[in-house]
């Protein structure tokens, strides 16, 4: 130094310190290099990634990014993906959970990696660290992976549907347990299977029969194939009960069929989508519309238009309002409220009934009634013609039904009681008259003998002597049982009133 002089030493430390700072400086402000894929730690050898979370969101990390890494662009798409290894990681980083960093161990004891979750300079560093001299995310890819294949061939053991692999020479590969229970059934059900599907090169679904030993029953299942490429795959589910159903149902339907086919009443029903659906051939007779027409599936508004051109339709009142008029009877039908009796033009009588059916569906019940509303209009006419002449008899005249209900009387009897049992609201029975019989016939001893009769259910014929009324003449009661168990009660005026009358002058 002592070739320096003292100005020239001072330029060196200055320069000297210049230059110390820059190299300061240049340290804290020039970025590190770049890492590689994975750095090992020199120290125990470990592999190390790195994931660079800015909050929630991924902003870099140190591996290849490839395979479904490739998918992760956030916190929650990283926890899937570590999920299977590691436990109780925390559901967000955006804040971070907790003032210190987070480790987490593996979930299976033999797993040396570690997982480290740490706060850095207002971001976040998740470092994977596994022992296995590779790079950490491609072990805990392959991991991944190793226990999704573990987790689908659980499934595929424990599936209740039969699943078999066979190569392309139709030889098995591999099947799963649920297998056996078929070949139980039927030996070597799966080559046989294998045989009929091989030539197979895409997707085909089918029903199969195999023939069980010994006659039994034969064996339905539902098959699917798939290639593979390199094989196939075929599921097969047993519908044997499927199939059984099905036939108990198409020979119900066949049985009905015919039944519907012997019936005197029409029927029609139509389905959900208001087209015709069934139909026996009585509604043809009934109707008179050709078989054509019905097998063509007319709408239920093409059928009644059908009927009111064929004139086998009540004439509607007004044509405008025809449609809302049938609109509203399809839908009294659907509720189950329809129910009506047609006079035809050509005087037949028809009782049309609706029903609602299941999905839906509505059946119309047509029935021939013209008979039945003869014999009704008849029986009634003969009904009325028996009232007139009862009511032009001048002795009062009523029958008592077996029930001791008054039946009938005429109006001879209603002015003797003074009151009409066809208006009044409850039953009139013959206590009832007899009351009445006795307030204005009053004769305790025939009274009693009446009621003794009607107490042992028989009826003798009973007449009475004259019977003094409190008001008016004296009359004679006729209690006589007719056929049946019924009772007639008779009355007329006593001879001294009938002699009266005629000795009477004349006014």
């Amino acid at each position: 130094m002592a070739g320096f002089s003292l100005a020239e030493f001072a330029a060196l430390v200055a320069l000297a310190g210049v230059l110390s700072f820059a190299v300061l400086w240049a340290l804290q402000h020039v970025p590190p290099r770049s890492k590689r894929a994975y750095d090992i730690d020199p120290v125990n050898g470990h592999t190390r990634t790195v994931f660079l979370f800015d909050g929630d969101t991924l902003t870099d990390h140190d591996t290849r990014n490839h395979g479904s890494i490739a998918a992760i662009a956030d916190w929650a798409g990283l926890r899937r993906w570590l999920a299977f290894r590691f436990s109780d990681l925390p559901d967000t980083l955006d804040p971070f959970p907790g003032p210190q960093p987070i480790t987490r161990g593996s979930r299976d004891e033999d797993d040396q990696a570690v997982l480290h979750i740490v706060p850095d300079r207002g971001k976040t560093r998740v470092v994977l660290d596994d022992p296995c001299i590779c790079d950490a995310a491609d072990n805990h890819e392959a991991l991944r992976m190793q226990t999704t294949l573990k987790e689908d061939s659980a499934a595929f053991q424990a599936s209740p549907f039969a699943m078999w692999k066979t190569d392309l020479t139709g030889a098995l590969v591999w099947r799963n347990p649920a297998c056996a229970a078929i070949e139980a059934e039927v030996p070597e059900a799966l080559t046989i299977l294998s045989r009929r599907l091989a030539d197979t090169d895409h997707v085909q679904q089918s029903r199969q029969v195999l023939d069980r030993p010994d006659g039994q029953p034969s064996m339905w299942l539902d098959v699917k194939c798939k290639s593979t490429g390199s094989g196939f795959i075929h599921y097969a589910l047993d519908i044997t009960a499927t199939i059984k159903a099905e036939d108990a149902q198409r020979r119900f339907v066949q049985t009905l069929t015919k039944t519907f086919a012997s019936l005197a009443t029409g029927l029609a029903v139509f389905g959900r989508d208001q087209q015709l659906a069934l139909f026996n051939p009585a509604l043809i007779d009934l109707t008179g519309v050709s078989a054509e027409f019905l097998s063509a599936r007319p709408t239920v508004i093409s059928f009644f238009d059908t009927l009111r051109d064929r004139q086998v339709l009540p004439e509607p009142r007004n044509y405008a309002n025809w449609r809302t008029q049938l609109q509203a009877m399809i839908k009294a039908a659907s509720d189950g409220d329809y129910l009506e009796t047609w006079s035809l033009p050509s005087g037949l009588t028809y009782r049309v009934t609706g029903r609602p059916h299941p999905d839906g569906a509505v059946a119309f019940l047509f029935e021939d009634i013209t008979a039945e509303i003869s014999l009704t209009r008849r029986f009634r006419r003969q009904i009325d013609l028996r009232q007139a002449v009862l009511d032009k008899l001048d002795e009062p005249v009523a029958v008592f039904g077996p029930d001791n209900i008054l039946v009938f009387c005429n109006a001879a009897f209603r002015v003797l009681v003074g009151t009409d049992p066809d208006s009044a609201f409850a039953d009139v029975s013959a206590a009832d008259i007899a009351r009445i019989c006795r307030e204005r016939f009053p004769d305790p001893a025939y009274w009693a003998k009446v009621a003794d009769q009607r107490a042992g259910e028989s009826f003798a014929d009973i007449l009475s002597g004259p019977l003094k009324a409190t008001k008016g003449p004296a009359m004679r009661f006729s209690h006589r049982s007719v056929p049946g168990g019924a009772l007639l009660i008779g009355t007329a005026a006593s001879a001294s009133a009938a002699d009266s009358a005629r000795t009477k002058p004349a006014a």
